[in-house]
């Protein structure tokens, strides 16, 4: 940080300045390198299907993916039923490395 701009870096890994007049007027989100990062995402399944059923196959789905922080559990919950889709919708939370 300096006093006229805060210096950053892309997830592209290039350099950015970012004058104080930016800042200012805008919300910005800054992710620390040196740790991760939660995401939430959604999904619709079948209400047939048992929710222990979908639960290991989207934990198993999310598993490979290589900036997954392997220290957090993928997180695979039962969020709101939907009866009018005859589904249920689940939220997936788990952790990424910067």
């Amino acid at each position: 940080m300096h006093c006229r701009h805060i210096y950053a870096l892309r997830p592209d890994v290039a350099g950015v300045v970012i004058p104080d007049s930016i800042l200012a007027s805008s919300v910005i989100a800054i992710y620390p390198e040196d740790s991760s990062t939660r995401f939430d995402t959604f999904i619709h399944a079948p209400n047939n299907i048992p929710p222990q059923f979908v639960t290991d196959i989207l934990k198993g789905a999310f598993a490979d993916f290589e900036t997954l922080d392997a220290t957090q559990a993928v997180r695979v919950t039962p969020w709101k039923p939907h009866p009018e889709l005859s589904a249920i919708e689940y939220r997936i939370r788990l952790y990424a490395r910067n």
